[in-house]
């Protein structure tokens, strides 16, 4: 399961609060944590665009909203337990 931008941004700021040597300062992680979140943004909005296109409600019995939400149940499932 990849890393989500909020979840590095988190482990690189607690190390830096344990006094622990990092290669970014706390500007650079930030930046860093931002570009990560716009990639995946996109990612998950093609793949989103994809499953909505690939599974019409007339065909699948299921709503958009309900696509959605299983999709983002299944990505991050992990994170949840």
């Amino acid at each position: 399961m990849k890393q989500t931008a909020v979840e590095w941004l988190f482990v690189h700021m607690g190390n830096v609060a344990a006094g622990y040597e990092t290669e970014l300062d706390q500007g650079q992680m930030l930046e860093k944590a931002k570009e990560m979140e716009k990639k995946q943004i996109v990612e998950h909005s093609a793949e989103l665009t994809k499953i909505l296109i690939s599974n019409p409600f007339k065909t699948s019995g299921k709503t958009p909203t309900e696509l959605m939400d299983n999709y983002f149940k299944e990505t991050f499932k992990q994170q949840e337990q």
